[in-house]
């Protein structure tokens, strides 16, 4: 961050994504020795004020990253939703990020004329972000559908359990190894009634 003397490297923002949100990860740097350490306002009102602005920045960042193309999609994902399109199916985009965020992103990896065909369901759209099933809930009403129709497509433990606790069925692809030799496993989750995970069937291979 600006006049901080600090910097996130990949492995440290690796270990901080199991927390759902930008600002959320940003406060989660904030304990009592940072906050000292870095001469940071020990008010929690002005040290809310000031995450605000560090994400704001990071925002910015990352939008700069996806208009400049450094920021690839996955491969697939485009042509997976594209299919499902063509076969009826309703799309939409559900993550705990801004908005703004969501929508650059989401633009970049299906194109704007299927996004368009999207709908989009944000972080600030509501009031608990993963793994709480906020953000899904809130996808099936904006599609006019019921939970327990949908089918959601995850990359993260917390998404998982975001979507496994409002009841869609979930197509995960987790990683389960370190970024350097990943070994992805690929899931078809449904919630029970007790809300826990049943696998209902699973594979683990190694691709990317």
């Amino acid at each position: 961050a600006e006049g901080l003397d600090f910097e996130w490297t990949e492995d440290d923002y690796a270990s901080v994504l199991s927390v759902a949100g930008g600002k959320e990860r940003l406060r989660r740097l904030c304990t009592d020795a940072f906050v000292e350490r870095h001469g940071l306002p020990t008010e929690q009102a002005a040290l809310d004020e000031l995450v605000a602005l560090w994400h704001r920045r990071k925002t910015q960042i990352f939008l700069d990253l996806v208009a400049e193309g450094r920021m690839p999609s996955r491969a697939g994902v485009r042509r997976l939703a594209s299919e499902a399109r063509a076969a009826g199916w309703r799309l939409a985009v559900a993550s705990t990020s801004a908005v703004v965020s969501v929508e650059a992103i989401a633009e970049q990896v299906l194109g704007r004329e299927l996004l368009g065909e999207c709908v989009i369901a944000a972080g600030d759209m509501v009031e608990n972000k993963k793994p709480a099933p906020d953000i899904y809930l809130h996808a099936a009403r904006l599609l006019g559908i019921d939970e327990y129709d949908a089918v959601a497509v995850e990359d993260s433990h917390a998404g998982v359990s975001a979507a496994v606790a409002a009841g869609t069925g979930t197509v995960s692809r987790v990683a389960t190894e370190s970024s350097a030799r990943r070994r992805i496993s690929l899931y078809w989750v449904r919630a029970l009634a007790t809300r826990s995970f049943e696998y209902c069937s699973a594979s683990a291979t190694n691709f990317s």
